[in-house]
């Protein structure tokens, strides 16, 4: 169940950010993009919408020739 929150489902946030929702997957999984809500019971991710500007700035870092590696150490070591 969702909280009161308005969060956007992981497909949702695919269409409206045009990015795969494996490459969600991905962010998540390397500790760029931690989903803001995670359902305990069917483990669907969910974003805020404050999020959004996350993706805009990992996809950024990757169109300037970043490796999602080097962001991830960047971000890390800023604190």
């Amino acid at each position: 169940m969702r909280p009161e929150k308005p969060y956007f489902s992981i497909g949702e946030v695919a269409k409206m950010k045009d990015v795969t929702i494996k490459a969600l997957r991905h962010y998540h999984e390397m500790g760029l993009l931690i989903p803001a809500y995670i359902d305990e019971a069917t483990g669907y991710r969910y974003y805020s919408i404050e999020q959004f500007l996350y993706i805009d700035m990992i996809r950024f870092a990757i169109n300037a020739g970043t490796s999602l590696k080097e962001l991830n150490r960047l971000l890390k070591n800023a604190g």
